[in-house]
């Protein structure tokens, strides 16, 4: 969970995601940052398997995200998927190796870090902000929708064992 400036807005609430490849943006953060629809790039593929069914898209748009502090911060461009759902999160950064070359994420210390002409780029994770979406995450109601809930026939009972157990 960082902060992060994107296209001249702080945002919080960004979750840096090593396992996705794509940039998400919530349609609620994107309307707070007065971009209008208008400024979207149409994209025709729905985004599948990302809460586990298709999602259809707002659009596509390129913002510069500027990461770190002072002498050592670096700017990319990113092309950031816009999705209209409910979300403890304003921004997905999907592999940010991708966007920041050379970037490593250290898990363990909650750090990103990149290398740039200035030095050695660093984005802390923002404790605060971390414990108010985990307590907001809490507290929405998420439902799947039912052809994604595996039911069970009662009818067939429950599966024996292969072999019996043997007393050591």
């Amino acid at each position: 969970m960082i902060t992060a400036k994107i296209a001249n807005y702080c945002v919080k609430r960004i979750l840096v995601d090593n396992g996705s490849f794509a940039y998400v943006l919530s349609l609620e953060a994107y309307s707070i940052m007065r971009l209008t629809k208008g400024e979207l790039r149409k994209i025709q593929s729905p985004l599948v398997e990302f809460i586990g069914y298709a999602l259809d898209l707002e659009g596509m748009i390129t913002l510069s995200v500027t990461l770190g502090e002072a002498s050592t911060r670096t700017i990319v461009l990113v092309d950031f998927l816009v999705i209209k759902m409910p979300n403890t999160y304003n921004i997905i950064f999907g592999r940010p190796v991708q966007a920041v070359r050379r970037a490593a994420v250290f898990v363990l210390y909650f750090k990103m870090k990149f290398p740039n002409p200035g030095g050695i780029g660093v984005v802390k994770r923002d404790q605060r902000v971390t414990r108010e979406c985990y307590t907001t995450s809490l507290k929405m109601k998420r439902v799947l929708p039912i052809e994604l809930l595996e039911v069970q026939d009662e009818r067939k009972g429950r599966g024996k064992p292969v072999d019996e157990l043997e007393k050591v």
